[in-house]
């Protein structure tokens, strides 16, 4: 349990948030891929898919704006 004792660096920081980033990222394209080509029977579980990639890239591009902000503040 060394690593809890020690405060994280701003690498380590930029290596989280990136990682939130592109985790958001990848779910919200393959949730729209998948959205879009559904068939027409699937509808509404199509648009739930749809609504939930696009708030899965709003989720990464506001953790990209606070990294973003934090850097600007910080350096």
């Amino acid at each position: 349990m060394a690593y809890l004792r020690e405060r994280p660096t701003a690498e380590q920081w930029q290596v989280a948030a990136w990682m939130f980033i592109v985790v958001f990222a990848v779910m919200g394209s393959v949730g729209l891929w998948f959205g879009l080509r559904a068939p027409a029977e699937n509808r509404d579980i199509a648009q739930q898919l749809i609504r939930l990639s696009v708030l899965s890239w709003l989720a990464a591009v506001a953790v990209w704006v606070f990294k973003r902000g934090v850097e600007w503040v910080v350096d």
